[in-house]
């Protein structure tokens, strides 16, 4: 995703200034990316603070037949 995001911004850079003027529509798609960036933020800060907890805990250390569990 997010060399996607960095290919898709380089993308934007060559691209003529003709084609990179701001219209209506294009407000409405930036907002609707800047919505959707923000929640996987959210959503990669989870990720860490989930991992930090895990962590934190060892739990690695109780299971570590990974990806069972003790054989189950």
């Amino acid at each position: 995703m997010i060399y996607a995001t960095l290919f898709w911004n380089g993308l934007n850079l060559v691209r003529p200034t003709a084609e990179a003027t701001f219209t209506e529509a294009s407000s409405k798609c930036m907002r609707s990316a800047r919505g959707k960036m923000i929640l996987i933020l959210h959503l990669v800060a989870f990720n860490i603070m989930t991992g930090v907890t895990v962590a934190g805990i060892d739990a690695g250390k109780v299971f570590n037949t990974w990806p069972d569990m003790n054989g189950g």
